[in-house]
């Protein structure tokens, strides 16, 4: 018999080993997030099991934000994790019996399922051909521009070291965007939770970070979590040269595949991550609301507009406290 269940706080192991184990797992669906999300934003967690007998047949991620259920806020995906559509459905039907509304952050498994949300994508690239031959594969006008990048005098940098460089850049970059960004504790909990499963890389230039990212080791694959580029030095191509050494890094370490991240369909992002030949994958994010909820996305643009003409340093001193609301 199925038998839904919060999953209980101290069985870690048990969790971690049904992802582990299952072909359809993202990081995100590791039980760590739990404690990086909890203790960065104190938001109560939604951690269910579906069991048959002793056995672990689905899981489901999740936390409760102003009365919703969300796998996962602040996460590009999460989602619930099944062996068959039978326990899904059971995860489904308990939540949407418990709980007025719910969303689902997922990767799009299969192409028979409609794709609910086309504005999300994420992009993969396959590092098995090895770098040589991405590299051969990309543009000539890319080829000439990591080149250039490469008589820069550029210095790559590694390590946990760089952290602080690189939330000073991934800050700008926010405010830029329109979007108020995490707070320092939320990459230092990703750190001390994920132990050797995280690392930053920078591009320097005597001293100065010009471009990073906050990649994350899961399985086989290399997740770009977060990059932040200083746009002066856009002409001399320092982001591009970044997500070239991205390449080589998970290539050297013998990764599989590198994501490059959630981005808008067809947006420049996308376009500048499908020029790396990355694969588009679909993103679903599915909403079951039983009352019609309140929605933030007509004054977006106006918040975005706004947000991106603070000055940095108020910015930076509210934004972690008003992202805990935009999850």
């Amino acid at each position: 018999m199925l038998e839904i269940k919060k999953f209980s706080k101290r069985e870690p192991s048990a969790w971690d080993q049904f992802v582990l184990n299952h072909p359809h797992a993202t990081l995100y669906h590791l039980i760590g997030w739990r404690k990086v999300i909890a203790q960065s934003y104190s938001y109560r967690d939604l951690y269910l099991v579906a069991k048959e007998g002793k056995k672990i047949v689905a899981i489901f991620p999740g936390f409760i934000v102003r009365g919703k259920v969300t796998s996962l806020p602040f996460c590009n995906y999460g989602g619930i994790l099944d062996n068959d559509l039978k326990a899904r459905q059971s995860i489904l039907n308990w939540l949407k019996k418990n709980f007025r509304s719910v969303e689902l952050r997922e990767i799009q498994r299969s192409k028979k399922i409609k794709n609910q949300s086309p504005e999300f994508v994420t992009s993969i690239l396959d590092l098995k051909p090895g770098k040589e031959k991405i590299l051969a594969d990309l543009s000539k006008k890319i080829r000439r521009r990591i080149r250039r990048a490469e008589k820069s005098q550029f210095e790559i940098r590694l390590g946990k070291k760089n952290l602080s460089d690189f939330y000073v850049l991934y800050q700008k970059n926010m405010r830029r965007l329109g979007t108020p960004g995490h707070s320092l504790k939320f990459f230092e909990k990703i750190f001390e939770i994920f132990p050797g499963k995280s690392e930053i890389i920078g591009v320097y230039k005597k001293d100065q970070m010009l471009a990073g990212a906050f990649l994350f080791f899961f399985k086989k694959n290399l997740v770009d979590l977060w990059a932040a580029s200083d746009k002066r030095f856009s002409p001399q191509f320092a982001n591009l040269y970044l997500y070239w050494k991205m390449i080589c890094f998970g290539c050297e370490k013998k990764f599989e595949s590198l994501d490059f991240g959630r981005s808008t369909l067809n947006s420049g992002v996308h376009d500048f991550k499908k020029r790396w030949g990355a694969k588009t994958i679909p993103l679903n994010y599915l909403t079951f609301d039983q009352v019609k909820s309140a929605s933030w996305r007509g004054n977006k643009k106006f918040f975005s507009f706004f947000w991106s003409k603070l000055p940095l340093f108020i910015a930076n001193k509210i934004g972690p406290k008003i992202r805990r609301f935009i999850p």
